[in-house]
Parts: C-alpha cells; sequence; structure tokens
C-alpha cells in the first residue's frame, strides 16, 4: 500500500488565486512539430514549461493538436481513431493531400530530454514510432512520460455499455502495468476462438482445454490487476476524505468492481477457483454453453463518498465533476507511487465550470507537476489562473515547418 505521508502530500493545496506560484514541472513539452493531421498541415510550437492554453473560435482545431499529443503515448490516442481518419485534408474537400500524417516532440523529463515521435503512412494500418530517431514499439513511449486526458465524449462513459466502462478502467490500470492491454487483447481472443469452435461443434477437446486453462490464467492477472489499482485510487480518495484541509475538492470517490469471479476471488484459494471454473467451462461446451463466469461480466460502480450517491443517479454537472475528480487523482497516484506525473490534456472543460469549480480546478492544476494542456473558445476564461501559461491563438498559427519527410513521419 501507498505510503501514508506520501499520500497526504498528494491532496489538494488551498492557495491565493493571484499568487504566482512556483512548482517544479518535472515533465512538459519543450517543442512539437505536428504534419497531414486533421486539418493541420504543418504547425510547430515552442514552449515553456509553463501549462498551455490553446484557445481559439470552435473548428479551429484545438482539441485536434491534444489529440495529436496522445499518439505520442501508446494506444490509439483520445477520440481512440482509426489512422486513415487522420490525415490532412482541407476544409473546403475530402480529398487527402497527404501521403502520411506525424508528431515529432522534445519531451522534458527528470532523467534529459527525449525526442520522440509517431505517425503513419497513407493506406499503411501500422503505426511506427521513434525514440532519438531510433524505431521503438509504443510501449517504450509510456517508459518516458505518459499522457492522461478529459474529454467532454468521456461524459458519455456513464451512459454507455458496461463493456465501455470497463474499457476505461483497463485504460487507467494500464498506466500502473504496461502488460494490462495486452492480457485483454489475449484473452479476448482466446474466449473468441473458444466460442468459434463450439458454436461450429469442432470439439478438439485437447485444444479447447488448453484454451481455458489460459483463459482463466489470464482472468485471474486481469482482476487482480484491476483490484489492486482500485485498492490504490481508493486509498488515495480515502486519505483525501480523512484531511481535514481539504475543504474544497472534486468528490471524494470510492470505485468498486462487482462480478463473480470478484467474489470467488475475494473467497476463495485460486487452485481451487480454478479447478472450479475448469469444471463449469467442460460442462458449458458440453451443452454448446459458450457462457463462464470471468473478468468480461464484471460491473463497475463509482460512488460519491460524501453523499453515498452512485454516479448513475447524479446529475450531468455531478458527473463532470467525479470524472474529473477521478482522472486528476489517477494522475496524481502515479506521481506518488511512481513519480511519473502524466501530461494532462484537458480539452474543454473550464469554460464549462461554475466559478467555485474552476476555481478547485486551477488550483488543483496550478500544483500539478507535469504541464497541464487547456484548450477553449477564451482566453477570459483564464484571467484568473494562478500560474503563468503558455497562450496560444490558433487563428494566428500561420507559421509552415519546413521539415523533411523523417521528422514529419516520425
Amino acid at each position: 500500500m501507498p505510503n501514508q505521508n506520501l499520500m497526504n502530500k498528494s491532496g489538494v493545496k488551498q492557495i491565493n488565486l493571484k499568487t504566482k506560484l512556483n512548482t517544479k514541472i518535472k515533465y512538459y513539452v519543450k517543442n512539437i512539430k505536428i504534419s497531414g493531421f486533421r486539418n493541420h498541415d504543418k504547425v510547430e510550437l515552442d514552449l515553456t514549461s509553463d501549462h498551455v492554453v490553446l484557445y481559439g473560435k470552435n473548428g479551429i482545431g484545438k482539441t485536434n493538436i491534444l489529440e495529436a499529443i496522445s499518439f505520442l503515448n501508446p494506444g490509439r490516442g483520445l477520440r481512440r481513431a482509426r489512422s486513415k481518419d487522420i490525415f490532412f485534408k482541407s476544409s473546403k474537400s475530402d480529398k487527402i493531400y497527404n501521403s502520411f500524417w506525424g508528431v515529432n516532440a522534445d519531451i522534458v523529463t527528470p532523467k534529459g530530454i527525449f525526442n520522440v515521435g509517431s505517425g503513419s503512412e497513407h493506406k499503411k494500418s501500422s503505426r511506427l514510432t521513434k525514440i532519438n530517431s531510433i524505431v521503438s514499439n509504443q510501449t517504450e513511449l509510456s517508459q518516458i512520460f505518459k499522457v492522461s486526458w478529459i474529454t467532454p465524449q468521456m461524459l458519455l462513459l456513464f451512459h454507455t455499455s458496461m463493456n465501455e466502462k470497463r474499457r476505461f478502467l483497463d485504460r487507467l490500470v494500464n498506466y500502473f502495468n504496461p502488460l494490462h492491454i495486452t492480457y485483454i487483447y489475449k484473452y479476448e481472443k482466446y474466449s473468441r476462438e473458444r466460442s468459434r469452435l463450439i458454436n461450429q461443434f469442432k470439439k478438439d477437446d485437447l485444444w479447447l482445454e488448453s484454451l481455458e486453462n489460459s483463459i482463466l490464467d489470464l482472468a485471474f492477472l486481469i482482476t487482480k490487476n484491476r483490484n489492486l489499482f482500485l485498492s490504490e485510487l481508493n486509498e488515495m480518495f480515502c486519505n483525501n476524505l480523512d484531511n481535514k484541509s481539504l475543504l474544497d475538492s472534486f468528490p471524494v470517490l470510492e470505485v468498486y468492481l462487482k462480478g463473480e469471479i470478484e467474489t470467488l476471488l475475494a473467497t476463495e484459494e485460486e487452485d481451487y477457483i480454478k479447478k472450479k471454473l475448469l469444471n463449469i467451462l467442460k460442462q458449458n461446451r458440453k451443452n454448446n454453453a459458450t457462457y463462464f463466469p470471468g473478468p468480461h461480466n464484471s460491473s463497475i460502480d463509482i460512488l460519491n463518498r460524501v453523499s453515498q450517491k452512485e454516479i448513475s443517479f447524479c446529475s450531468t454537472g455531478e458527473q463532470k465533476l467525479m470524472l474529473i475528480s477521478l482522472v486528476l487523482n489517477h494522475s496524481k497516484l502515479l506521481d506518488v507511487l511512481y513519480d511519473v506525473p502524466p501530461i494532462l490534456l484537458l480539452d474543454d472543460i473550464v469554460e464549462h465550470l461554475d466559478e467555485f469549480n474552476k476555481n478547485i480546478l486551477f488550483n488543483e492544476t496550478a500544483n500539478y507537476k507535469s504541464q497541464c494542456w487547456f484548450t477553449s473558445t477564451n482566453l477570459k476564461f483564464f484571467e484568473n489562473y494562478p500560474k503563468n501559461c503558455n497562450r496560444i491563438q490558433l487563428g494566428t498559427l500561420t507559421k509552415k515547418v519546413n521539415i523533411n519527410k523523417e521528422y514529419m513521419y516520425a
């Protein structure tokens, strides 16, 4: 479990919003070049370690810049986009003008400056990743720095299927265990293969037994990873609640999983559970049934510890505050446990908060130890921000960057 004193240090500090702070930033984007990416042909930004405010009219491409940054970490970015949807198109045509898209950035970390890049060629599904000009895999990016985000679309999570909620949870878990998503992919692949064999009446018992053993091993790993992460996260929330100085903060939450496999692992030995579930799987396939208890059946509940309201019964405004609280505390937990607070991308968040909660967000981010990126239609929402910021008006970004394909590609 995390050290109690460390946890208390990660709480919200009450600050005077007119005071300039000197929080040392551990991770930040020093320079970024974006090419052939959505509505951006070529853009280059040179930045200080201060937080960044991108502002301009709707449709100018603020979120697209955040999405480009999100592609400097593993995965499909903050929109979970397909590569073919990212290539640059002018506003007047659907024609793709670039044969590739690319993002290249200098990232300042406590271990030095790393040049990282990611990109893809037209009609190729794979993405090329480079670290200091050396071709690398995506997982290596997350060993250098991490990126997390909050977008308006994430609010839909609370109104979508439980499968989408599990996907969101697993993305959070993967920050702590980069193999977690790999376990999920393998678990889903083996489960589909088992279902296919049963539905096609191909009763290859030896192969099915091998698949079922692998499925259960992965099921235990996935469930234990989720439980460990939620235990750490809930302890952080609990410490926040116990800290009497935290008078004004985002909602204090409890996140928990419910399901057959969670109940079994909490009450029985793993070897006994595996024998029991193997027997259930064997019996089910004899009856041509593909169902079995596992992490793909787990449900997720998020509770406001103070009001005791479950998130599905909260208003849209309350849900937004709970989402912000969840992501911010997840980010602070990464700092507490591993000293790696992720760079935060906060898309269209500030102008939809009332003054009280906007100031709480300003408190949180002003004391946050990595760079934060905000988007907004109007700079006036940041008039009282307690720190200096890189303020960038996108409508004035007319600079064309002359860089070669190698740079643009990765």
